[in-house]
């Protein structure tokens, strides 16, 4: 055998137990891996010699956002909830072309931007700022009933796990008032 041989040989196993040692990286993040397996894989992590899954975001998202709504209607009473851009199965092809993806991000960057400056800040300077705006506007430009006079939404929170959900509300708005449907009275909205 000659030295470059040896080379190719030596460099074929390092680079496959690499991956493999990759591929068990990422598998380790599943539950009901054996922790014998899990070990090793976290020191070979903390040394940087190989990526966990959450390579490119270093604090990964643990929990899922949904945006939601109702109305006050005239005579003061208050519809039921409904979802802004209900979350739908996607379809096999979503990995290649997924155009909804771009609205997904920015509901989540919204929330998740929200959800810190209300934190951190009193409600009346929340409502000033430009994810408070962005969602406020994404809701207004909701259908809605005919006889509304205002708006509110609500943030509702829910892990990120494939088991069973539990959904909490995180931020609930304030109401606020709605300009007349033009639609309404037969005019197309944006004439």
């Amino acid at each position: 055998m000659h030295l470059q041989e040896a080379w190719q040989i030596v460099a074929a196993v390092l680079l496959s137990s690499w991956f493999i040692a990759s591929v068990l990286e990422q598998l380790s993040t599943l539950r009901g891996l054996p922790k014998l397996l899990c070990a090793p894989m976290r020191r070979l992590e903390i040394a940087g010699l190989v990526p966990h899954w959450n390579f490119f975001a270093p604090t990964p998202a643990t929990s899922d956002f949904y945006l939601l709504y109702r109305d006050m209607l005239e005579d003061r009473s208050l519809t039921e909830w409904r979802e802004l851009f209900a979350k739908k199965r996607r379809p096999i092809w979503a990995c290649v072309w997924n155009p909804g993806r771009r609205q997904n991000k920015a509901l989540f960057d919204g929330c998740n931007s929200l959800m810190r400056e209300a934190a951190s800040e009193r409600q009346e300077v929340v409502m000033l700022t430009l994810s408070y705006l962005l969602l406020l506007n994404s809701v207004s430009s909701a259908p809605h009933h005919e006889v509304t006079i205002a708006t509110q939404f609500m943030i509702m929170v829910s892990p990120a796990t494939i088991e069973r959900r539990k959904f909490s509300p995180a931020f609930v708005s304030r109401f606020h008032r709605l300009e007349a449907p033009r639609h309404a009275a037969g005019v197309h909205p944006y004439s």
